[in-house]
């Protein structure tokens, strides 16, 4: 239940900070110079909430993919979040460690230009429903929580389908990762068989030319079959149809190994641009799950949302109010 947390709290304070930092300064700067914005200050929160969550999410993308992977596997939350970051790193190339960010900013930007607008006419529209003084500590720490909730919750609901997408392409990533062959330090030596021809080994199925006659697990204990590796894929990437071709290089990779060949090297953008996109995985989520599917997890999301959006702004604010008393 709390794997993953050492990589959450290492990304969600940095993260909160530089993100209400920057929301506070990119609003600031439009409604002083930006005269057509600063007639519409709603707009303002708009365009300050989406930018700085881009900033945000581009900074700690790597600390977010690396908490995703932490709890999706055991084995993955007992490497540590640095040595989960390397291995990424060292299995699909630097550019990998980024492959969840756009999602992530679909799903975060939309989230953050709904979120502070909300939380601002909310905000307002308490202070003057219940005649708020503003130099009470104990009300405006009432009025930030509720109205930190409440924006909350309502951008999270609205935000569910691009957490399932982003949640789904940066598991593919890790079973990717995972699921990429591993050369032994003394490999046995196989013979070689021609394409068509029948090993000698009554333990071993006949080898072809196609990598689809490889499909039956093998009994040989020194090679390395593509459907063991299959095993590890998801779903959703196994029937993708970028998949496919990860699905083929893997196939040839195998029946280099059993046959003794020597395997040339792939590199890292190999596999990194044979991850599903985004597309990919909203059509195999309808495709298997329906357009419910989209909104899977909306009341848990919307729950652990809501008191987090509510604790952070009213920290936040209230932080902010005692330093600019001093």
């Amino acid at each position: 239940l709390w794997s993953g947390l050492p990589p959450t709290l290492a990304m969600s304070v940095p993260a909160t900070v530089l993100y209400f930092a920057a929301y506070d300064s990119f609003r600031d700067r439009l409604l002083l110079h930006a005269p057509a914005i600063s007639q519409h200050p709603i707009l303002a929160s708009v365009l300050a909430g989406a930018t700085a969550r881009v900033l945000a999410a581009t900074a700690v993308s790597p600390l977010e993919l690396a908490r995703t992977q932490m709890q999706s596997s055991q084995a993955a939350s007992q490497e540590g979040m640095l040595l989960r970051i390397l291995h990424t790193h060292r299995t699909t190339g630097l550019r990998s460690l980024w492959r969840g960010l756009t999602p992530t900013l679909l799903r975060d930007v939309p989230f953050s230009a709904l979120y502070w607008p909300g939380y601002e006419l909310v905000k307002r529209a308490l202070i003057e429903r219940y005649e708020v003084d503003p130099g009470s500590t104990l009300g405006h720490g009432t009025v930030t929580l509720t109205a930190g909730a409440s924006a909350g919750m309502f951008a999270a609901m609205l935000t569910t389908p691009f957490d399932v997408i982003k949640t789904r392409l940066q598991v593919a990533l890790y079973s990717q990762t995972t699921s990429s062959p591993t050369p032994t330090s003394s490999p046995t030596p196989s013979p070689t068989l021609r394409p068509g021809a029948t090993s000698t080994s009554s333990s071993s199925p006949p080898l072809t030319s196609s990598p689809s006659a490889l499909s039956t697990p093998s009994s040989s204990s020194t090679a390395t079959t593509p459907s063991a590796g299959a095993s590890t894929r998801s779903p959703a990437a196994s029937s993708s149809p970028s998949m496919t071709i990860y699905s083929s290089m893997h196939s040839s990779s195998s029946t280099a190994s059993a046959s003794g060949l020597p395997q040339p090297h792939r590199p890292a953008s190999v596999a990194v641009s044979s991850l599903p996109t985004a597309r990919d995985a909203v059509r195999e989520i309808v495709r298997t799950d329906g357009l419910s599917g989209l909104m899977a997890g909306m009341w848990p999301r919307m729950a652990r949302i809501a008191p987090s959006c509510a604790i952070m702004i009213t920290s936040y604010e209230l932080a902010k109010k005692y330093f600019l008393e001093r």
